[in-house]
């Protein structure tokens, strides 16, 4: 499996579109298991090793539903323009108080990868989009538009 913890997330069924629900013990976790999610309704991660690293900054978002967003919609941006398929995430500062997320973002340049892609994300919404805590972590469900 590309990544070295578990992460945890599954997708779950909605009406038009796809979504999952991710999990995190924090808010670090949680974004690491929402990107793991996301991308795994694009391609099939397992087996795949990094070949490249990229930093990820996100900063100025307006809640902690905002940040999440945000990293997302990053990681969705560059995989679109830059052709790269992420496989492993690693929050190294989370602060949704301040708004500010950094992190390191393990990829395969999509020709490497092209026959494990399957799936095509749009955009990632606001749709039901609220961050709750549970048993002590986070929990989000993230609907995307496909």
């Amino acid at each position: 499996m590309c990544g070295r913890r578990r992460h945890k997330f599954r997708q779950v069924e909605h009406t038009a579109d796809k979504a999952i629900e991710a999990e995190g013990e924090n808010f670090g976790e949680l974004l690491e298991s929402a990107a793991y999610g996301m991308f795994s309704l694009i391609a099939d991660l397992e087996g795949l090793e990094p070949q490249g690293w990229e930093e990820v900054e996100v900063e100025g978002a307006a809640s902690p539903e905002d940040l999440l967003h945000d990293f997302l919609s990053e990681l969705l941006f560059r995989h679109e323009v830059e052709g790269k398929v992420y496989c492993r995430f690693e929050v190294e500062e989370a602060d949704p108080k301040a708004g500010r997320v950094r992190a390191r973002a393990g990829f395969v340049p999509i020709e490497g990868a092209r026959e494990k892609v399957f799936g095509y994300v749009k955009a990632v919404t606001y749709h039901d989009l609220e961050i709750e805590r549970k048993d002590g972590g986070f929990r989000v469900r993230v609907v995307f538009d496909t």
